[in-house]
């Protein structure tokens, strides 16, 4: 049996630089990803630095991710719901109900997101902006449109659906 080329320390240093990315770190010791996956299964100190520079990469990415979620940026709430928010019934496609699902608890977790966004799919959909339209129209005409305000905030409400996604918010300017 041959001396291995690389001790575990050296790999250990190159998972750890590289963050877990294992073509990284094999570029770095120049050699192949399956010398890295070999090295991780047969020593238990180089799979620990790699599951820690791994679980650390995406606990980073967690904390974007959340700072994405609290400035409201769409595209990240959506992702985050999908993903963490199956057990609640949110995936692609709306809440699914199973027969067994205690219905109180996707009911609250709807209503937030009416409140949040104004529907239960996250807004932005064409009933809902067809609706906001409907809105504006009804409050144009309305005589009690306290001096057209109505109007102007149907009408931002309107232009921020169409955004969704975009990172754009059409009211944030508005007078």
């Amino acid at each position: 049996m041959s001396k291995p080329r690389y001790t575990p320390e050296q790999m250990c240093e190159a998972l750890a630089r590289s963050r877990g990315v294992q073509v990284v770190a094999a570029k770095a010791l120049r050699c192949s990803r399956g010398t890295i996956r070999r090295y991780i299964s047969l020593y238990p100190e180089v799979r620990r630095v790699y599951d820690e520079a791994r679980n650390t990469f995406v606990d980073m990415a967690e904390v974007q991710l959340m700072a994405a979620v609290d400035e409201g940026e769409w595209p990240a709430v959506r992702f985050t719901l999908i993903t963490l928010g199956k057990d609640r019934g949110y995936v692609v496609g709306g809440p699914v109900r199973p027969e067994d699902e205690d219905d109180q608890e996707i009911d609250e977790f709807e209503e937030a997101l009416v409140r949040v966004f104004g529907s239960a799919d996250g807004g932005g959909g064409d009933a809902e902006a067809a609706e906001t339209v409907d809105a504006a129209a009804a409050a144009e005409e309305d005589e009690t449109a306290d001096d057209g305000r109505e109007v102007l905030d149907a009408g931002w409400k309107t232009m921020d659906l169409l955004n969704i996604g975009t990172g754009e918010t059409a009211s944030e300017g508005r007078p």
